[in-house]
């Protein structure tokens, strides 16, 4: 058993060619009270859910892959859904194809920044994969073709009290699979950010260690722009919050909520030298406290 305070949680997000959203975090605390919960987030009803249960009914295997909390099952390759509560329902099984097994964990932001190790970790154990298969939520029957997906860790004492993250893998044009955007920011209690942008073959970076610099404004709660900047380099990134709502942790996880959108948009337009680049992202994971 690992030390309390203590969580880990695996982030199994869903996209549909409609653009339906399907957020499903299993996972397990260690605290003053230690249970295994899942939280569901779908855009189909627009419902956040959180279910706990015993600890007891927890089990985990890290290799191969294999999670299970009482009726529902996580795998590599397949989810199985069990979950009720007095006003929500969501049974089901869904199938995963073309698993790309790509473990990357944030390296970078642990040689930057290693006192943030033991608080909070992010790690993609697969960054894309096909989803098909059959949801019933509530009394409506959800068919699920050809769907994207992405599978990704997290773990630590506790999330950050101040944080802005967004990421990407999802290109507004077709076939380009591999355009993606990731950014992280401490804005206050941490002096401390990173941002990588793939767009086709070139790649960008931009980070404190880098002597890069940041700029962050909230236009409203749907809006944000941020800037980055280095010698020889800008980058102007838009963000639109589709569908957004509070994220709701545990009070020994997080000391508050995040404001969250699974389901945003962003426009990137760098410039280096005399070349700008533009790309336009969907479905990006958008977090901020």
């Amino acid at each position: 058993m690992k030390e309390s305070p203590y969580f880990e949680s695996w982030f199994f997000k869903i996209v549909t060619k409609k653009q339906e959203i399907f957020f499903i975090n299993p996972g397990i605390h260690y605290g003053n009270t230690s249970y295994a919960f899942i939280q569901l987030y779908e855009t189909i009803t627009n419902s956040n859910q959180f279910f706990v249960f015993p600890i007891e009914d927890f089990y985990y295997l890290k290799e191969p892959f294999e999670l299970h909390i009482k009726n529902n099952i996580f795998t590599l390759s397949t989810v199985k859904l069990c979950l009720e509560n007095k006003n929500y329902k969501c049974k089901g099984e869904l199938y995963f194809s073309n698993v790309q097994k790509k473990p990357f964990e944030n390296t970078l932001l642990l040689r930057e920044f290693p006192t943030l190790e033991p608080y909070f970790t992010t790690s993609y154990l697969t960054p894309y994969y096909k989803v098909f298969g059959t949801l019933w939520i509530n009394r409506k029957k959800i068919y699920l073709e050809d769907a994207s997906g992405s599978l990704k860790k997290e773990y630590g004492k506790k999330y950050p009290n101040h944080l802005l993250y967004f990421s990407s893998n999802t290109s507004k044009k077709e076939g380009k699979e591999k355009n993606n955007v990731y950014f992280l920011i401490y804005p206050s209690r941490f002096p401390f950010f990173q941002c990588h942008i793939q767009i086709g073959q070139e790649s960008f970076h931009f980070s404190s260690s880098q002597l890069s610099k940041v700029k962050f404004q909230k236009q409203d709660d749907t809006h944000f722009f941020v800037f980055f900047r280095k010698l020889g380099i800008s980058c102007k990134c838009r963000i639109e919050l589709l569908n957004p709502n509070y994220l709701i942790f545990p009070n020994e996880m997080t000391n508050d909520f995040y404001w969250i959108s699974f389901h945003s948009k962003a426009t990137i337009v760098l410039k280096k030298k005399k070349r700008t680049y533009k790309e336009r992202f969907i479905c990006g994971d958008f977090f901020h406290l």
